[in-house]
């Protein structure tokens, strides 16, 4: 298994999933095998006019080189061995942004080409035999054709796809045929390049610069509030709060890195490997202390549980086991689709492995977290403990509201990605992170401000707070007859809370105001 991940971490770091700078490395167009590349561009006049791209907005194939490849034949191909001068033809077109899907513009979902047994249909002329078909509904629509001759390399430094400016908002669609049954495979080699009038990053995830900037910059402000209270409260801290201190910074290294990663990527045309992989790495650290803090908060520690004791090395365990299958799925998802290692029956079998098992973590994750919940919230309640109940019961509506965000994010995401077969929504696909990432930062934040540092954080921690009985109530509840001393109470668990004449609870973040004043009462 091992080696398999070092092969997925290898494949990762030198391969890019998709870039504005698209190399082509011999790759090859089989005759009847049409090959297509959909491209969302902007226009000058709907983007920001930023460095490199400074306005400009194009598609440039200049640098691209054709040759035949008569030794290459898939498998069954019926292709002669010996080289043939054969014709490629390249039509681009804009994707209809209403109706019906581009495909469907051609009379048979099975080909592009027109072969013999379509003009016997009368779905193409005769004179379109061996040729590409071209719907005339198509919009903006050209075709280009190329007479690729044996031991000859052609360039297309030369018409009109040499340098394609673009006018028009739209995704471009490129289609690459060999219709002559008997022709010769055809290699491209060379980069493609893709600018649109910001730069190189590609226009479906433009969106995620901006984004990012905006919401590492506000993991900073938060940060620095935060570290100031803890330096304020700095006698005061709760193990709790040194755990919510790791996710903010976590969440700040995580955002400034796909920052960086995005910004890099629309300067140079490719991503980069290392800052891809970093990013990753410390999102899914992210997303395992994230868990392990939710669960120790579900189970009362640092407010009722001032130690978790062996329960701890079970939530570190889980964590571990999270955060190790999170990284093989992360680094596995991103594997680019060219790579080789994405055919290997392995690879697929260890990715099913992996997502199953990580299912499985997420599933222990959640009970865990709701039963500890649940529990703790019961027991506040028996207890009259009405300070620490409403706290805990604020948490628990935070997280109901965040799983309720989750199966509308979820749905939204089929919505945007999986319901989009036409590809009109790719203006939109870069919202499904930022929404998630909204919604995460917006929990944590809440999470902050509940646990907040304050002068009276380790005393609140281990207080215990009377019932809401007097005397013979409370006689009459428990039976005992024994009478209960608050100030012994208060000594025992870290003194008095406040002076009689202040509010008990004045400035901390972690308690509710009315309930503080019940209190007092």
């Amino acid at each position: 298994m091992y080696h398999r991940i070092f092969a997925i971490t290898l494949a990762l770091a030198f391969n890019c999933s998709k870039a504005e700078i698209i190399p082509y490395r011999r790759d090859v167009i089989f005759p009847m095998r049409p090959s297509y590349l959909s491209i969302p561009k902007y226009s000058a006049r709907d983007a920001p006019n930023w460095s490199p791209g400074k306005g400009q907005s194009y598609i440039d194939m200049s640098q691209i080189t054709l040759s035949l490849a008569c030794s290459s034949s898939p498998v069954g191909s019926t292709s002669p061995s010996v080289c043939k001068n054969t014709t490629i033809e390249i039509l681009v077109f804009e994707s209809p942004s209403e109706g019906s899907h581009w495909m469907s513009y051609w009379p048979s979902s099975d080909t592009f080409c027109c072969t013999e047994e379509m003009v016997e249909k009368n779905k193409c002329l005769s004179e379109d035999r061996n040729g590409l078909i071209i719907p005339p509904l198509l919009p903006n629509a050209f075709d280009t054709t190329y007479n690729i001759i044996d031991n000859k390399v052609t360039t297309l430094s030369q018409g009109a796809l040499a340098h394609m400016k673009i006018k028009n908002t739209a995704v471009y669609v490129f289609l690459l045929s060999v219709c002559d049954p008997d022709g010769s495979p055809i290699t491209i080699d060379g980069p493609m390049e893709i600018m649109n009038p910001y730069g190189y990053l590609p226009a479906d995830l433009f969106g995620n610069l901006p984004f990012y900037g905006a919401i590492s910059c506000a993991y900073l402000i938060v940060g620095v509030a935060w570290l100031i209270l803890l330096y304020a409260y700095s006698s005061e801290i709760l193990p709790l709060q040194l755990w919510i201190t790791a996710v903010l910074g976590l969440g700040l290294i995580e955002t400034t890195l796909l920052f960086a990663h995005y910004l890099n990527w629309n300067d140079a045309g490719i991503p980069s490997a290392a800052i891809t992989v970093v990013g990753l790495i410390f999102g899914v650290s992210k997303r395992a202390v994230s868990r392990a803090l939710v669960l120790m908060v579900s189970m009362g520690y640092g407010v009722v549980r001032p130690s978790l004791g062996e329960d701890l090395k079970k939530v570190l365990y889980l964590c571990g086991g999270y955060y190790t299958l999170s990284v093989v799925f992360t680094l596995a998802s991103n594997v680019p689709a060219k790579s080789q290692i994405v055919g290997d029956p392995e690879f697929s079998d260890l990715l099913s492995l992996v997502v199953f098992m990580l299912a499985m973590v997420d599933t222990i994750f959640y009970v865990w977290i709701l039963t500890s919940l649940n529990n703790l919230i019961i027991s506040l309640r028996s207890r009259q403990q009405m300070v620490k109940l409403a706290l805990y019961t604020k948490f628990r509506i935070i997280l109901f509201l965040s799983l309720l965000f989750s199966c509308s994010w979820a749905m939204y995401s089929m919505i945007v990605y999986y319901g989009d077969k036409f590809e009109k929504n790719w203006k939109q696909r870069w919202t499904t992170d930022a929404l998630y990432e909204i919604s995460y930062f917006i929990i944590l934040v809440a999470i902050a401000v509940l646990w907040a540092p304050s002068r009276n954080s380790q005393r609140y921690a281990y207080h215990v707070e009377l019932s809401q009985f007097d005397d013979s109530e409370r006689d009459e509840k428990d039976g005992t007859g024994i009478t209960y001393d608050n100030d012994g109470l208060d000594a025992e668990y870290g003194g008095s809370l406040a002076n009689e004449d202040e509010n008990p609870f004045t400035g901390t973040g972690a308690l509710d105001t009315t309930a503080a004043l019940m209190k007092k009462a």
